[in-house]
């Protein structure tokens, strides 16, 4: 074969070769991305109560002996109260140690140990939202002298959580079709959705949560548990075209 002939043949075969080896890049969908959060008040089923019992004494011995009594007091007393509709268990245990120090503080000298205190933290666990002043008001009649907590709670969020996913679902939806609209496009399909899990409980808002500790007339603590508020927030991501005319 000549060389005339062989570089013909060579300059016939480019042009094929080189439309075979460009790639077919497709076009990246034009996206609008919201995030929506919706917000639905459940009213608490569930309530916990921290209950301290706190005593001093000159011997850790004598402390923990005065505690012990105390707080068996008010563990039988809650666990008479709220009977088998609840749950009273012992949450945390101290003693510690109260230091006396000498009036001018020299280098060497340490201080001394002047008395001893003892605490005892009892959880009550009651379904009765409404029995909450009760129960403040018996503890602290049986030798509690703390109240440490009180938190209402939901004992099933799974109805409230999935109407706040649906309205914060629905509210994306329809933020995404009005920013779409406004900018002359339409919504073509949803490319992705999905939920930021929230990290702690639903929120409380309680209208009041304890206006006093022994009610001065003989009726109960007046407590209002108030709302829960079961949040839900949700990502989407959407394809826009534009609006047909």
């Amino acid at each position: 074969m000549t060389k005339l002939a062989f570089l013909a043949i060579v300059l016939l075969a480019a042009p094929a070769a080189a439309q075979v080896a460009t790639p077919v890049t497709p076009a990246t969908p034009s996206t609008v991305t919201v995030t929506a959060q919706a917000t639905v008040a459940a009213r608490p089923d569930l309530v916990l109560l921290d209950f301290g019992v706190v005593t001093q004494a000159k011997a850790a011995g004598a402390a923990a002996a005065d505690n012990a009594r105390r707080s068996d007091q008010v563990v039988s007393g809650l666990r008479k109260a709220v009977s088998d509709k609840g749950e009273v268990r012992t949450t945390s245990y101290s003693v510690h140690p109260n230091f006396r120090y000498a009036a001018e503080t020299r280098p060497g000298v340490a201080p001394i140990i002047d008395s001893y205190t003892v605490s005892n933290t009892v959880q009550v666990k009651v379904a009765d939202v409404n029995a909450v002043g009760k129960l403040i008001d018996s503890a602290l009649q049986l030798g509690a002298n703390q109240v440490n907590g009180l938190s209402f709670l939901l004992k099933d969020e799974t109805t409230s959580r999935a109407e706040a996913l649906r309205l914060a679902a629905t509210k994306a939806k329809n933020e995404a079709a009005t920013i779409a609209g406004a900018l002359g496009l339409r919504v073509v399909r949803v490319l992705s959705a999905g939920e930021s899990r929230p990290s702690d409980h639903p929120i409380m808002r309680t209208e009041m949560a304890a206006q006093r500790m022994v009610a001065s007339d003989g009726a109960p603590t007046p407590v209002q548990p108030g709302t829960l508020d079961v949040q839900a927030t949700v990502h989407l991501v959407v394809e826009v075209a534009p609006a047909a005319r």
